[in-house]
């Protein structure tokens, strides 16, 4: 999957457009998208710095967003696995 196809499909999933992931805002549904990708990106392969690049921010943005998501991940399976 191309990095372009990654954006669209999240953009997708979740309402906000390529634009707005890739932007600024601070809004918590957009951060949360921009958050989704990066995480997407790091499983990807790739590095921190070249999705902090790519974001125009630090690497340790990067760095936050992706245990954001990987906590929110496995706290889901946690649940799926309590329901069971």
């Amino acid at each position: 999957m191309t990095t372009e196809q990654l954006i669209n499909n999240i953009a997708a999933a979740t309402g906000v457009t390529p634009a707005e992931i890739m932007g600024k805002s601070k809004k918590a549904h957009i951060a949360n998208a921009r958050a989704l990708l990066q995480y997407a990106l790091r499983e990807s392969g790739w590095h921190f710095a070249r999705i902090g690049r790519a974001f125009n921010t630090d690497h340790s943005n990067a760095i936050h967003n992706h245990r954001k998501v990987a906590k929110a991940i496995a706290l889901a399976e946690s649940y799926k696995k309590a329901l069971q």
